[in-house]
């Protein structure tokens, strides 16, 4: 049981993504950090799908993502911190 840590990321030239930074078990959530200053992301670049129709809706007021809507946690996340999805 646990959780996958989306971060924003901000380019130089302004430009927010999230990062999947992957799944971590519940009990090393606590244990997490947030980088600081710049950093070199290495990964894949995917298109971000709505969940199937047994999915629940996103809660942004609770933080609960049920699946990553990038646009949603930009906004919520306001660049600043971890979304745990």
């Amino acid at each position: 049981v646990g959780v996958h840590v989306f971060t924003p990321l901000r380019l130089d030239d302004g430009t927010r993504m999230m990062v999947n930074r992957g799944f971590v078990s519940n009990e090393n959530v606590g244990a997490m950090t947030t980088p600081q200053g710049k950093v070199v992301v290495a990964g894949v670049v995917r298109k971000a799908v709505r969940g199937g129709s047994f999915t629940p809706d996103n809660n942004p007021a609770a933080n609960q993502w049920y699946w990553p809507d990038a646009h949603a946690m930009l906004g919520d996340a306001g660049g600043i911190g971890d979304v745990y999805v």
